[in-house]
């Protein structure tokens, strides 16, 4: 799910929780049928096919030597930007590792409590946080990345992309061909 969606539908939430304060949305009968026979329905696969108990868990392993692996600003990997059509159209050695342009500092969101009523009723909502630069808006959806030559350049890049830890033998074949009559 994109950034731009998620905050539209926290946008949506937010206004459809302030505006329903205190009051209930009738669903009608045949919607609270359905829902009831979907609870009772899962209910008993729930007893049937319970949830395991995990004494471990190899996804959260994976993520910490992950983070252990490139989290580290002098690590050399390489990557290489694929076009639309699954090309490569550049390679770079790099040093450190691939960050996300939307990635952020500080919250995104600021939860404010706003009195409502003169009885001192107080409710909350969220808004935006402006961004370290005092805009406000979403980051751009890409990546960026520090070559390894020095001094370092920071490439950014919105595609797909493919970074290794050793250099790959990845070959492409051109896409534009230009026959040229001698």
């Amino acid at each position: 799910m994109n950034l731009a969606f998620m905050k539209a539908a926290l946008v949506v939430f937010s206004v459809l929780l302030l505006a329903s304060c205190g009051e209930m949305i009738d669903t009608g009968d045949t919607t609270k049928r359905e829902m009831e026979l979907t609870e009772k329905n899962h209910e008993k696969l729930i007893k049937a096919v319970p949830a395991p108990q995990l004494k471990d868990s190899l996804e959260r392993r994976n993520l910490v030597k992950y983070l252990q692996y490139w989290n580290k600003d002098d690590r050399l990997s390489y990557m290489y930007l694929i076009s639309q059509t699954g090309q490569v159209i550049a390679h770079y050695t790099i040093k450190g590792k691939v960050t996300y342009c939307s990635s952020k500092l500080t919250t995104r969101d600021q939860v404010l409590a706003v009195r409502v009523t003169s009885g001192g009723d107080r409710h909350s909502h969220v808004i935006e946080s402006p961004g370290l630069d005092g805009s406000y808006g979403p980051s751009e959806d890409a990546i960026f990345f520090f070559t390894a030559e020095n001094p370092s350049v920071p490439v950014v890049w919105k595609g797909d992309y493919l970074v290794s830890g050793v250099p790959l033998n990845l070959q492409s074949k051109p896409i534009l061909i230009q026959k040229v009559d001698e």
